[in-house]
């Protein structure tokens, strides 16, 4: 239960940016595209990220 807490409190810790990651790609039909990643918030520090990175 303990555990269960501690991840929906960092889940409350964060909220997305207005910012995408382009750094992600994926082929389909032997075309690669970007698929850009919306950057996430740290409410703590007030660091963004990349969740996938």
């Amino acid at each position: 239960m303990q555990k269960m807490q501690k991840s929906f409190e960092k889940i409350a810790a964060l909220e997305f940016a207005n910012e995408y990651c382009e750094n992600h790609t994926f082929s389909k039909g032997g075309q690669v595209t970007v698929k850009p990643v919306r950057m996430m918030i740290d409410k703590n520090d007030g660091s963004i990220y990349c969740p996938r990175c």
